[in-house]
């Protein structure tokens, strides 16, 4: 499940930090250089998430640029927020799933953009990935 989109330029969300796909190490999912929404003069529709999300780069999905906050922020619409029931999986190892050779595999297979490959909800979200 995602989370909802959301106007950065509301007044209670500016300040939040801000996450794009630029900001995900490929394969560690470290977040780097963040910056506030109102420091990045973000105007375009963003996802919030909290520290109960994972945070999915859809672009190129080869690069596995999964990100596990602890902290609430707003993320660009190239990242997909997923909350999951916690009481059973754990967070990380989650993660590890998005970030594994198996589903890389299958996101790559399935992101049929010939410019930017790129995953949408409907394949990353399908229960069985085989």
């Amino acid at each position: 499940m995602l989370t909802r989109m959301v106007d950065p330029k509301r007044k209670e969300l500016a300040d939040l930090p801000k996450v794009g796909s630029d900001n995900i190490e490929s394969t560690t999912g470290r977040l780097i250089n963040l910056q506030t929404a109102a420091e990045r003069r973000t105007i375009s529709g963003n996802f919030l998430f909290s520290e109960s999300n994972i945070l999915y780069s859809k672009i190129r999905p080869a690069l596995r640029k999964v990100a596990t906050p602890d902290f609430v922020g707003l993320c660009s619409a190239d990242i997909y927020p997923i909350s999951f029931d916690e009481t059973k999986v754990i967070k990380y190892f989650l993660a590890q799933l998005f970030r594994s050779d198996h589903f890389t595999s299958y996101t790559t297979t399935v992101s049929g953009r010939a410019q930017i490959p790129k995953v949408n909800r409907t394949d990353l979200l399908k229960r069985d990935v085989t």
